[in-house]
């Protein structure tokens, strides 16, 4: 049997860390969708009324999210 410490670390092990998610948007209804963990980032993209697609991956950590965040921020995404 597993005790509770033993299986609080793993699941801490199992799932990764998060550095940072979160939801934009831009005046025209662009939406994106910013996740990081600390293995790499990814940002999704999608029209109005579209579909959901890749807009660029990266490196992971909070400072790229913070950084993802400033850059996208400067094209008008709040």
């Amino acid at each position: 049997m597993i005790s509770t410490l033993g299986a609080i670390a793993l699941l801490a092990f199992a799932s990764p860390a998060m550095a940072g998610e979160g939801k934009f948007s831009r005046a025209d209804g662009f939406q994106l969708h910013i996740k990081c963990t600390g293995s790499g980032c990814r940002v999704r993209g999608k029209e109005p009324n579209g579909k959901w697609g890749l807009v660029e991956k990266g490196p992971g950590g909070s400072n790229n999210y913070k950084k993802l965040v400033a850059k996208y921020n400067g094209m008008g995404f709040e």
